[in-house]
């Protein structure tokens, strides 16, 4: 076979398998986004905000991570706040007795996927 068949081939399955990948994780979400729904008793605008906070969130910590203007100490510091910050707002959301259930939730899928990780909503809650 010659290299530019080859290398076709192998870009069609690596598209392909993104595609797949991608595919996977729209489900997984989806799945994720109804098994809230149903376990904390909101409505879907409820878990579209707690998910555009966390998708937020996600962006800030990789944006503080590299920066390199920061030392870890100064890292460690912004990622405790801005978690801090984004818990407040998921709290006001929920109120105290579901953020606690979602609290709950995240740390026992976190377990379950990295049993040595930290969760979004931290060691403190």
């Amino acid at each position: 076979m010659n290299s530019i068949l080859q290398t076709s081939l192998v870009i069609v399955f690596l598209l392909s398998f993104g595609k797949s990948l991608h595919a996977q994780q729209r489900t997984m979400d989806s799945t994720h986004r109804k098994l809230m729904m149903d376990s904390l008793r909101v409505r879907d605008t409820v878990i579209n905000e707690i998910f555009n906070l966390r998708e937020a969130y996600l962006r800030k910590t990789v944006r503080i991570r590299t920066d390199s203007s920061m030392n870890q100490s100064q890292q460690r510091n912004a990622l405790a706040l801005i978690r801090r910050q984004t818990n407040f707002e998921i709290k006001l959301l929920l109120g105290d007795a579901k953020f606690e259930k979602y609290v709950q939730m995240i740390r026992s899928r976190m377990r379950t996927r990295n049993p040595t990780g930290s969760t979004l909503a931290g060691d403190g809650g």
